[in-house]
């Protein structure tokens, strides 16, 4: 009754499809009282290993229609084969479903996310570099400056001896 209650106030059912699921009565039950509270378009697949033929149960591969059991293939995430880029498609697939969403939105949606994240984080180094390179020319002009002033101190000093050195007569090479 507790599994019946959860079912009852869950919005979607995400079903994990290998081929130990159809033999088990207790999933395909729970797969079945969703079916009967009206939600079969919010039941979702993931299918983790086998072929859909054979992992899915047969709740959602066939379907009563006016006229009779036809079978059809559920639209489910496939992260067999466990592929990074894989999982993040499949994951957006299982939301999309979730949220009602159309499933080339909601991955539009997440490639201009990764873009602004890309740009931020661009923008971020440019910053760092345009401080660094703001910081290295002043301290360019800094050291431009006191060597200029330790040339001038310089020439000032010998001129000041050279002028002391002819005031004294000392006219010696």
């Amino acid at each position: 009754s507790s599994i019946e209650k959860a079912l009852r106030e869950s919005e979607c059912l995400i079903i994990i499809c290998t081929p130990d699921l159809p033999k088990s009565k207790w999933c395909c039950r729970e797969v079945e009282y969703f079916i009967e509270l009206g939600r079969r378009d919010k039941i979702i697949p993931v299918l983790v290993s086998g072929e859909p033929s054979e992992s899915y149960p047969p709740q959602i591969t066939w379907e009563e229609t006016e006229h009779g059991k036809e079978e059809r293939e559920p639209l489910a995430a496939d992260i067999r084969g466990n592929l990074k880029k894989k999982l993040k498609t499949e994951k957006l697939r299982i939301i999309a479903r979730m949220l009602n969403i159309d499933f080339n939105d909601l991955k539009k949606r997440e490639r201009e996310r990764v873009l602004r994240r890309g740009l931020v984080f661009v923008s971020a180094v440019l910053a760092v570099v345009i401080a660094f390179a703001g910081y290295a020319v002043y301290q360019n002009r800094l050291l431009t400056a006191e060597r200029n002033a330790t040339t001038r101190n310089a020439t000032e000093l010998l001129l000041e001896k050279s002028v002391r050195s002819t005031t004294d007569g000392e006219m010696g090479i």
